[in-house]
């Protein structure tokens, strides 16, 4: 990505696609050769291109991939939203889900390790207490800390309504319909209503995963659906 570059380190598409081929199996279209190298090659684009929206990422060099025993690992990739005061999104604050897992805090995805084992090391103490201080002046000032996935939600909030994109909260896609080929428009349900909405462009689909869902977790993962952090609609 583009920080790694600012930063001076290395890495190019064939030791991103080495790491993916080592750590995502072969299962399918959706992991397949060409989706990965789409998201090699795409991946970075999309960064910029938020960047250029005026969305404020959090970076660090030092922060490790998931697996750093695998072939094609590099410091530096993983990426998060810089903390927010979600004042600035004004009354669309209330819509946003409350963190589950953290208080409303000032800090990066970096700095979790420090939140979860704060007597692990002298450095993780200490992180900790910068945090707490930096959290309390935040809220003598008046300002909602957004953090971590929040933020991440808050930002692209932001873009979205600066380019005043309709948003429709608490609304379920019921189906989507084809016509010479293609999806010509989508049928959507709120409030036990239904209505059809024309699409000219394209649909993208964002449906999340299924951390909570119990039978799926156990047919494609060692473990059940009490092993997560997500929100509680992750039920795919």
């Amino acid at each position: 990505n583009v920080f790694m570059r600012e930063n001076g380190i290395d890495d190019a598409p064939e030791n991103a696609l080495t790491y993916l081929d080592a750590v995502v199996a072969d299962a399918g279209p959706c992991t397949s050769p060409a989706r990965k190298r789409a998201f090699v090659k795409h991946g970075p684009e999309m960064v910029e291109f938020l960047r250029g929206l005026g969305f404020e990422w959090s970076y660090s060099a030092a922060f490790p991939d998931y697996y750093p025993d695998r072939p094609g690992v590099r410091p530096g990739r993983g990426l998060g939203a810089r903390v927010m005061d979600g004042k600035t999104l004004g009354p669309w604050l209330k819509t946003l889900r409350r963190s589950l897992n953290f208080p409303p805090l000032v800090f990066n995805s970096r700095e979790v390790f420090a939140l979860i084992s704060p007597m692990r090391t002298a450095k993780n103490f200490l992180t900790l207490l910068r945090i707490l201080a930096v959290s309390a002046g935040w809220q003598l000032r008046g300002r909602k800390p957004l953090s971590m996935g929040q933020a991440l939600v808050g930002r692209l909030l932001l873009i979205a309504r600066s380019f005043n994109v309709p948003l429709l909260l608490d609304t379920a896609l019921v189906d989507l319909e084809r016509e010479d080929g293609r999806i010509c428009a989508a049928q959507l349900s709120r409030n036990g209503t239904t209505r059809r909405v024309r699409i000219d462009r394209a649909v993208l689909l964002a449906a999340g995963g299924f951390a909570h869902n119990d039978s799926y977790r156990r047919q494609h993962q060692p473990v059940g659906a009490d092993y997560t952090a997500t929100a509680p609609g992750d039920t795919g």
